[in-house]
């Protein structure tokens, strides 16, 4: 049978993944308070999305999946349905039976697709079906699930929309070098230079940044670009996890404007899973005490105007992030995730040494 689910089973669609994940290493699960306050808004208070379980005889759920309805620019249509936080047990009969109930109600919604992994409210989170690099633990903000999925997925007749590609960082000393060489040159030949995100004045900060996306954004970018305010809420939902020594903006000297933006973060997925998504006395302790120990780095956006591209700003960018990990003691960064037809993001990644490690598929289909 399939449901919506009722408020006072929210932790039952949470607890579901630690059931399907019981002897996983790799899994990560989310925060649960955070998860918990995003379910009642989204489901019970705002009424904007559908929390759907697929339950057996038992009562015991088998497979569950949040729903909305929004633009795509992709597939050209205003009423394209997203799905998210989908997990199920390998057996077709339920998947078929949950994803015709997530369809029907996408449809007396308006919706005429269906598309995901992807979440809409936090569009950089857990974004995209893992088809590849099963044996690599998770970074964070990225998905991980069994292999199973896809099959699930194509037997049901879901296409491939996109994939977007992670990389793995593998520099050499030699390439370390022409990073730094080209990064210094860039600062140098185009006037700029390179500030820390001032978490002092977050507000002008998001400014700035919502400024470069805006100029920088094309088609080969999955979604649209966000709103200032839409902007300024992931940021704040994020700020436990912003470094300013990975959060950098390159200005012009002349005037101070800004021209370009990267953001990587440290990976926190190494502590959450410790905490076992849970902010009580033991995860506090963990995470008071680990976050100056985190290894790995993740770097999530990159937005360069038009007018500075090719001019080795990126490498400056680069450059500036390679200078903290070294002074941080980071041993693993995780470059992307870069959608596959973003020929010149991922080029650059390959310049610096990156390797493809995991690939996330965005499956769709019409309704």
């Amino acid at each position: 049978m399939v449901r919506n689910i009722r408020k006072n089973e929210i932790n039952d669609f949470i607890n579901f993944g630690d059931s399907l994940y019981r002897n996983d290493a790799n899994y990560v699960p989310f925060m649960r308070g955070d998860l918990r306050k995003t379910l009642k808004k989204l489901v019970f208070e705002k009424k904007r999305y559908a929390a759907l379980c697929s339950f057996n005889e038992a009562g015991k759920i088998n497979g569950r999946i949040l729903l909305t309805v929004g633009p795509n620019k992709q597939l050209q249509t205003e009423r394209c349905g997203y799905f998210s936080h989908f997990e199920i047990v390998n057996d077709f009969s339920v998947f078929r039976e949950l994803m015709d109930g997530a369809i029907a109600w996408l449809k007396q919604n308006g919706a005429v697709y269906i598309l995901g992994s992807f979440f809409r409210h936090d569009p950089d989170n857990r974004r995209g079906v893992l088809v590849q690099g099963f044996a690599l633990s998770p970074m964070i903000f990225t998905s991980h699930n069994p292999p199973y999925y896809a099959a699930l997925f194509e037997q049901y007749g879901f296409s491939k929309l996109t994939d977007a590609l992670e990389y793995e960082y593998r520099g050499n000393q030699e390439i370390v070098e022409k990073i730094k060489n080209t990064a210094e040159k860039a600062l140098r030949e185009n006037e700029i230079h390179i500030d820390r995100l001032d978490m002092k004045h977050l507000d002008r900060e998001i400014e700035d940044v919502h400024t470069i996306m805006e100029i920088a954004s094309t088609q080969i970018n999955f979604e649209t670009v966000l709103s200032k305010e839409q902007l300024a809420k992931i940021v704040r939902s994020w700020k436990r996890y912003i470094d300013p020594d990975y959060a950098l903006i390159a200005r012009r000297n002349s005037d101070n404007a800004p021209i370009g933006f990267t953001l990587s973060t440290p990976d926190y997925f190494e502590l959450i899973r410790k905490m076992r998504g849970r902010l009580d006395l033991r995860g506090l302790l963990i995470y008071l005490f680990g976050r100056k120990k985190i290894t790995g780095l993740r770097a999530i956006l990159q937005y360069i105007i038009p007018e500075y591209q090719h001019k080795g700003v990126s490498k400056a960018l680069y450059w500036e992030t390679k200078k903290a990990v070294d002074k941080n003691h980071i041993s693993r960064v995780s470059l992307g995730t870069i959608m596959e037809k973003n020929g010149q993001s991922n080029g650059a990644i390959a310049s610096i040494g990156g390797e493809l490690s995991r690939v996330y598929r965005i499956y769709y289909k019409s309704i």
